[in-house]
């Protein structure tokens, strides 16, 4: 898949941006505020920069593992909130709407990695249209949504050996 190039830098800047907001929780609460919103705006950049790709020569396969990766990047901090959420669940009801927040932040931007990519291995013919329209509606389904990008991601990776 390459180096590190600017190319990548979107991607790296969401990998780390939900670390970063439960860091700033942990540490300092009261820049929650800020941190949120700089938060949002990354996920939202980044999402878009997924369409954005899809017009570049990047190929469909890329933006699916990019979708992967993004993916399996947020299960840790996913389980990290469902394990302190149950933990502690009294505490933790006043949270419950911006924890929701955050959770449908995470899986709609990195879903559009893979509409974006699912949209683009249709066109290369590297999926199946009805495989497109399934999985594109897996990526709004929480837990689906990874074993999606992961299964694309290597059924595109077939196509792609067996292309080339």
């Amino acid at each position: 898949i390459g180096g590190l190039g600017l190319k990548k830098l979107p991607m790296i800047v969401m990998m780390s941006a939900p670390y970063f907001l439960l860091g700033l929780f942990l540490t300092d609460a009261a820049a929650l505020p800020r941190g949120g919103i700089a938060f949002a705006i990354v996920m939202l950049l980044g999402a878009l920069y997924a369409f954005y790709l899809a017009k570049t020569d990047c190929s469909g396969h890329r933006i699916v593992f990019w979708c992967m990766v993004l993916k399996l990047c947020n299960v840790p901090v996913f389980l990290l909130i469902f394990l302190v959420a149950a933990g502690f669940f009294v505490m933790m009801l006043p949270l419950i709407p911006f924890l929701v927040l955050f959770d449908y932040f995470l899986l709609l931007s990195t879903s559009m990695y893979g509409i974006s990519g699912l949209l683009k291995c249709g066109k290369e013919g590297r999926l199946s249209g009805k495989a497109v329209a399934m999985n594109i509606v897996l990526q709004f389904v929480f837990c689906a949504d990874v074993l999606s990008a992961v299964y694309c991601c290597f059924k595109t990776r077939e196509k792609a050996d067996s292309n080339e």
